[in-house]
């Protein structure tokens, strides 16, 4: 099956000649009309031809018609607008009619081709016009995430400033424990004792280690007040009886449970309690 062909675009110069026919200033003004009658050929009996066409009626008079009715003044008759024969019509209208056989064909193919054109052309504009629709959603969708981006920049901006003022502070305030710490390290033993800092010295442990422990300290306040008793005592009886001496204080002492370095037991003195 053959493929149907399109036809070719209007040439410029084909459309010049149709527009000229058209236009020509010869040409029996319009519109026209067709013109019928019925067949009476049969007489009684129907012929069967019906309706023919039997001339072309126009909006003027035929020139014969014209010249008569300016000779006589009458009005015009419908018959006067009636033309039949071919020296009624100008050759402006002979050309129009004779050429319109191919000229209607040719303009209403490319009325055709317009119409594709245009049709192609109105699904062309749909298509972009969808795409520019959800381009343009698509487009407001990333100005909101834009927009959503930078608010979460400038906030992550400002926690960075307050985090780089905070660790500002931190570092103050870890140099100033870190002074605090020497002082104390240092008010417990000195450099000599415990060192400086370095990878393998660290004078804060090292203080912490000549650091008494609270229960032994407490321990140790408890033993001086004992002693403080064994020794008010010892006073005030080699005050009042007299007869003792310092071997019975050390006696005494040894007896409570706390023995004199690098000494021997000392035995109560005579005339003691003890």
């Amino acid at each position: 099956m053959t493929e149907p062909t399109t036809p070719a675009p209007l040439s410029p110069e084909r459309e010049a000649e149709i527009r000229a026919r058209a236009a020509d200033e010869h040409l029996t003004p319009g519109p026209w009309r067709l013109d019928r009658e019925s067949c009476d050929c049969g007489g009684d009996y129907p012929c069967g031809h019906g309706m023919y066409v039997t001339g072309i009626v126009a909006p003027t008079p035929t020139w014969a018609a014209a010249e008569r009715l300016k000779r006589t003044g009458e009005q015009p008759r419908d018959y006067d607008f009636h033309r039949s024969e071919i020296c009624e019509f100008t050759g402006a209208d002979w050309e129009l009619m004779a050429h319109a056989r191919a000229d209607v064909p040719v303009l209403l193919a490319e009325l055709d081709r317009v119409r594709a054109d245009r049709d192609a052309f109105a699904d062309r504009v749909e298509t972009l016009t969808a795409v520019a629709k959800s381009n343009k959603r698509h487009v407001q969708t990333m100005h909101a995430d834009l927009q959503k981006a930078q608010r979460e920049r400038d906030d992550l901006t400002k926690r960075v400033a307050e985090l780089d003022r905070s660790e500002t502070q931190l570092i103050g305030e870890r140099d100033h424990m870190h002074d605090v710490a020497d002082q104390l390290a240092y008010a417990i033993a000195p450099i000599e004792v415990i060192g400086e800092h370095s990878s393998e010295n660290d004078p804060w442990q090292n203080a912490l280690d000549h650091v008494t422990p609270a229960a032994q300290v407490d321990e140790e306040k408890q033993r001086v007040a004992e002693v403080l008793r064994i020794v008010s005592a010892w006073c005030t009886e080699a005050n009042d009886v007299g007869g003792v001496d310092a071997g019975d204080l050390a006696w005494r002492l040894e007896q409570a449970g706390h023995q004199l370095p690098d000494e021997e037991t000392a035995a109560p003195a005579e005339g003691s309690d003890h």
